[in-house]
């Protein structure tokens, strides 16, 4: 008859009896790994992802309403990536940005980050286009909600919206643009 109480009902092999308490505690480890990773992966915003990927010089592929931008990431700031393309570098606010893949079957660039930081130029989206203001640079620009694309100069880059002059004089408020690509003409 068993005990009530619980004696006499432990496995009589103590080597059984270690070997599975190890491989108890072998799983409890794993389980444990598996969350900190997850969590690790909670904690982050799309722009440490795009840190990451801009430190391996890897090649992404990003989804930007209706467009894909595909190279490597030349600038992370707080809420927006520079992505260098054969057709030039293309800025993008990362609120605009649906998906961002590394394309693994690809090499990395074939030269890497300059030293510094990521986010070495403007910190903010806004910031960067009161330096391309500031430029006077030619640009493509990109509104994909209302799928309109212009090419012309920023005249003022303000607190919540950009005049930007082609040939209608448009005024786009900031959260409308979905990208910014600097023109090489």
């Amino acid at each position: 008859m068993e005990d009530p109480h619980g004696h006499g009902t432990e496995d009589p092999d103590p080597v059984h009896a270690a070997q599975q308490a190890a491989a108890v505690r072998r799983l409890e480890a794993e389980e444990d790994e598996r969350l900190a990773v997850v969590d690790a992966l909670r904690s982050q915003g799309l722009a440490d992802v795009a840190g990451r990927l801009w430190a391996r010089a890897a090649r992404v592929a990003l989804g930007v309403g209706r467009h894909r931008v595909i190279g490597c990431i030349a600038a992370v700031g707080s809420d927006w990536v520079a992505v260098a393309t054969p057709a030039g570098e293309v800025d993008v606010p990362l609120r605009a940005c649906v998906w961002l893949r590394e394309l693994a079957d690809e090499p990395p660039a074939v030269s890497g980050p300059d030293a510094g930081s990521p986010a070495a130029g403007a910190r903010t989206f806004a910031a960067r286009l009161a330096e391309l203001e500031v430029a006077g640079a030619l640009l493509d620009v990109g509104a994909d909600a209302a799928e309109l694309e212009l090419t012309g100069r920023i005249v003022a880059a303000a607190r919540d919206h950009v005049v930007f002059r082609d040939v209608s004089g448009v005024v786009w408020h900031l959260a409308a643009l979905s990208w910014v690509r600097l023109r090489g003409d």
